[in-house]
């Protein structure tokens, strides 16, 4: 069994299939973690520091990041699981373009803590504060909202399922200011889709999901989370070790070149080595526990690894 690729996907797939008994190698070209991986940046530590670590995009998960947080719960760490490793933010920052300054929200306090009336008046203050937000887009935003929650499975399945985003809350003919908060922020930043081709149906959820947990609803998680550490300190190292637990193989600086299938299903993967010329086939077997045994691969390409599944 090959897994490509070791990024968050990658590594998922990984600790699935190992769970259930099967032999995992993944095939990783640069380095654990993918996109989600921290990288340092040279040169920025002072004092004998170490350098900070950079990160491709922010790092926060709300609270309807349901599917993340079970696994990270299932990574273990001292103490807990990488799951205890995420901690609740107290402010949330709208950061404007043009030298304008931002807005600083107060969300501090957990489900069932945070007063409901001075959260909705911190949001009132923030969407007032906002210039170029009339009172009539907030209104008609926090209405495409109350129709987001209120209905049905056949709405959600049958019109939303078709209808996008930027459609539903009607981007084409809003302020700039508005679709940069209510039409752009939402698909973007919380999901990063395209507002013009995100269905309500999964936008909309996502946004009643994300609004309950900064409201302090008692049945949702916080609606911002962020990790006490760099991602790869607190998340990508500990699940690469546990992986290795389970006995999962990684093969990182190598690359897949081609893959073999016959009926439908992918049979081996020619795997391009760091390192000068090599010929070898893995074989793995039908059995998830068969022992995988060097076997010669005369039509493999020279600086590959055929690694059967």
């Amino acid at each position: 069994m090959v897994v490509v690729g070791g990024g968050p996907a990658g590594l998922t797939a990984a600790m699935e299939l190992a769970e259930r008994g099967f032999e995992v190698t993944v095939v990783e070209a640069r380095a654990l973690g993918g996109k989600a991986r921290s990288i340092p940046v040279p040169g920025t530590g002072r004092d004998g520091r170490r350098d900070l670590p950079g990160e491709h995009g922010f790092r926060f998960f709300p609270g309807f990041y349901r599917n993340v947080t079970e696994t990270m719960a299932r990574i273990p760490v001292p103490g807990g699981s990488v799951a205890d490793r995420l901690v609740p933010t107290t402010q949330m920052l709208y950061a404007r373009d043009g030298g304008r300054d931002g807005v600083l929200v107060d969300i501090s306090g957990g489900p069932g803590q945070r007063n409901l009336e001075a959260t909705l008046r911190a949001m009132g203050h923030f969407m007032a504060r906002t210039p170029g937000l009339s009172s009539e887009e907030s209104a008609h935003f926090a209405n495409r909202l109350l129709v987001c929650a209120t209905s049905g499975p056949a709405r959600r399945d049958g019109e939303f399922e078709n209808t996008s985003w930027w459609d539903f809350t009607a981007g084409a003919s809003a302020s700039e200011e508005y679709r940069r908060l209510c039409v752009i922020g939402p698909t973007r930043s919380l999901v990063a889709a395209k507002a013009e081709v995100a269905s309500v149906a999964s936008i909309g959820r996502t946004q009643v999901e994300f609004w309950a947990g900064l409201l302090g609803g008692t049945r949702h998680a916080e609606a911002d989370r962020v990790l006490d550490a760099p991602t790869t300190e607190a998340w990508i190292g500990p699940w690469a070790a546990h992986l290795v637990a389970l006995g999962v193989r990684f093969l990182v600086g190598h690359r897949v070149m081609r893959l073999r299938t016959a009926n439908g299903a992918v049979r081996a993967a020619a795997v391009r080595t760091p390192s000068g010329p090599c010929a070898r086939s893995r074989r793995t077997g039908s059995s998830a526990r068969s022992r995988p045994r060097p076997r010669c691969a005369p039509s493999a390409p020279r600086c590959a690894n055929w690694t059967r599944t």
